[in-house]
């Protein structure tokens, strides 16, 4: 039996817009624990503190069906399957404290004068940045010192990679749902066209956490590359056709239906 869609999406964040789509299309958008029928699918949609707190309530209804799942998306799982489809494919991980204890010697070794840092962890306790060699222990003085940031982690250390666009890709089970240039970007067709191939061709089997997932691409130096991939429950759709995002969520709950 097919039952409705429940949305539950953090108001007042980057997701005010597609909860407003929502509500203007009749979907039915909820929030309070209470007031959501646990018969319905459930989509959750928001920051990964939002999405982690209406996984902890739900883990009691483990039989009721739902869309949502942590951001679970660690470099160290699947940047060793991507290898050189991705933008820091000479990338090694370290911890934290190594990283600042000796961070001149990866300067070094890198032969370069900005490295690119992230966290392993797809709970994003500090977003991805560059440090300059000049003053690098102080911008990781202000790292180390962000809210939530655990010292202890793992860490992504790169060169500096030039990049001369960026998009992100919402893809579902039945491939590209839509996709977005950053920043407001003009769209090009033949740039769209050249990275919409590159994610075609792209073989994700067995890394993906869930039937949806975002994927940010590239252009550096003219060649597509892969940036990160993410929870689609945590990440923004930016420019993406609202009505694509939604009916392919439907769809999906349809054929889960009739399996």
């Amino acid at each position: 039996m097919y039952h409705d869609i429940v949305w539950i999406v953090e108001p007042n964040t980057t997701f005010k817009n597609f909860a407003r789509y929502l509500k203007l299309n009749n979907k039915k958008v909820e929030r309070k624990i209470d007031s959501i029928d646990h018969n319905y699918w459930r989509v959750v949609i928001g920051s990964i503190p939002f999405v982690q707190y209406y996984y902890n309530c739900f883990r009691e209804y483990e039989n009721s069906p739902d869309l949502f799942y942590l951001p679970d998306y660690d470099t160290t799982k699947y940047y060793p399957v991507l290898k050189d489809n991705l933008l820091n494919s000479d990338c090694f991980w370290v911890p934290y404290e190594y990283l600042y204890l000796n961070v001149d010697k990866y300067f070094e070794m890198f032969n370069c004068d900005r490295l690119f840092i992230r966290p392993d962890s797809g709970d994003k306790r500090f977003t991805g940045t560059t440090i300059g060699k000049k003053w690098a222990r102080k911008e990781l003085d202000v790292i180390s010192g962000l809210p939530h940031n655990k010292t202890n982690g793992l860490v992504l250390v790169s060169s500096y990679k030039n990049i001369d666009c960026e998009a992100r890709f919402l893809i579902g089970p039945k491939g590209i749902v839509d996709f977005s240039f950053y920043q407001n970007l003009e769209e090009d067709f033949e740039t769209g066209r050249i990275l919409k191939n590159f994610v075609d061709k792209l073989d994700l089997s067995g890394i993906v956490a869930g039937p949806f997932f975002t994927l940010d691409v590239c252009l550096s130096n003219g060649a597509a590359k892969i940036i990160e991939m993410n929870s689609f429950n945590c990440a923004g759709f930016y420019n993406m056709d609202y009505y694509l995002i939604t009916k392919a969520v439907e769809d999906y709950f349809i054929g889960e239906c009739f399996k």
